[in-house]
């Protein structure tokens, strides 16, 4: 979309994705493709060196995060490509990675705020507030999750539950792997 022409906030659509920059060999881009690159309203080029084209992201959120405060009615669970756009940066806080799927931060939120990481919905993930409380998640920007981060918190912690669906998971990809393991086997 961004390459084709019909969009000039590609940045916006790369954000929810937590892409920071594009980087492209300095020969690699067709002259076409440069333009349009350089036509984003939100993609910054930075420097050339090394053989290199570097354009910096303003619109990229972190991997995981908070926003302190609830945007505009819709814009994280819209769904449309420019929904990112419209999410304000002011006091955005990243989250710090302590798992592969367990994010951490201690936002200091006045109202409810959103927690959200940039990876594959999945309703397996909660929000853990430092008194015990859980939050559910739902779908952000589409696709990412989002969790309403309730005010004076503290600590909060966002993680993957691991209960029977990822058990469930585990145990079918055993299942796969055997089998192939032995249908290998007996045809050696």
């Amino acid at each position: 979309t961004m390459l084709a022409g019909r969009i000039r906030h590609g940045g916006s659509l790369l954000a929810p994705f937590a892409v920071a920059y594009v980087v492209a060999g300095e020969g690699d881009l067709p002259p076409e493709a440069r333009l349009r690159l350089d036509a984003q309203l939100d993609l910054l080029p930075g420097a050339r060196a090394g053989g290199l084209v570097l354009y910096r992201n303003t619109r990229a959120l972190p991997l995981a995060g908070i926003l302190p405060a609830a945007p505009p009615d819709g814009d994280v669970r819209a769904v449309d490509a420019l929904a990112p756009a419209r999410v304000p940066r002011l006091g955005m806080a990243p989250f710090r990675r302590v798992e592969p799927n367990t994010w951490t931060g201690a936002p200091d939120l006045e109202e409810t705020g959103t927690a959200f990481v940039s990876k594959e919905y999945e309703p397996a993930w909660v929000l853990r507030a430092e008194d015990g409380r859980q939050y559910e998640p739902f779908r952000a920007f589409g696709w990412a999750i989002g969790v309403e981060a309730p005010p004076r918190s503290g600590r909060l912690t966002l993680d993957r539950r691991e209960g029977w669906v990822r058990t469930a998971e585990v145990a079918g990809l055993l299942v796969v792997w055997v089998g192939a393991l032995w249908i290998l086997r007996r045809r050696g």
